[in-house]
């Protein structure tokens, strides 16, 4: 993310952080600063916190998402979805 800033010409300054999204949009709302969020996060609206999505696309700021399930749980319909990708 330190790269991303740089190459859009800042570097942050660095007061707080978090581990949990929900605790960083907490900080957000306190008025300590701003922070890159998921998108998906844009349901949870503390007051004093608003989103805005970026303006142009990063690549520097995507991630890779997995899925995760109980190893006794193949008969979910996601687990087969995916265990049929995966093959």
């Amino acid at each position: 993310m330190l790269d991303a800033c740089q190459k859009a010409g800042f570097v942050p300054r660095v007061a707080q952080t978090a581990r949990y999204m929900h605790t960083i949009v907490g900080l957000v709302a306190a008025g300590m600063g701003v922070a890159l969020v998921s998108e998906s996060l844009a349901n949870l609206t503390p007051k004093g916190c608003v989103y805005r999505p970026l303006a142009e696309r990063n690549d520097a700021l995507t991630i890779d998402l997995g899925v995760a399930w109980h190893a006794n749980a193949r008969s979910l319909p996601a687990a087969s979805a995916v265990g049929r990708r995966r093959r």
